[in-house]
């Protein structure tokens, strides 16, 4: 009598499966915002007014989402987040050097449900 053992460590199903999990990320082009120029952001709330401007002039209508602010390295990381009707979610991220207000980065970061 001969026994074979197969040892399976992993499924081609699975990997691409945790590869669609992930989230995906876009740079976007990045601009200031027109007002506040040069000017230092003076805390979260007016760090969170200009992230949502940035976005506005960009197209993108922030309103809805829901809003994070955190401040780390004089750069104010401003998040907004909504639910995408398919159940995954979308946040847009705009980076705003806290001494001059200008727009370091905006990202848009999509993870499917």
């Amino acid at each position: 009598m001969i026994l074979f053992f197969v040892i399976f460590t992993g499924c081609a199903h699975d990997e691409g499966k945790r590869r669609e999990d992930a989230a995906h990320a876009v740079e976007l082009p990045t601009h200031d915002a027109s007002v506040n120029r040069g000017q230092p952001i003076e805390n979260a709330g007016l760090a969170r007014d200009l992230a949502e401007l940035v976005l506005a002039e960009s197209g993108i209508d922030v309103r809805r989402f829901a809003a994070s602010v955190s401040f780390t390295d004089g750069a104010y990381h401003v998040a907004f987040t909504n639910q995408l009707p398919d159940g995954g979610t979308v946040t847009f991220t705009v980076v705003l050097d806290s001494r001059t207000s200008k727009t370091l980065s905006i990202k848009r970061t999509t993870k499917p449900a």
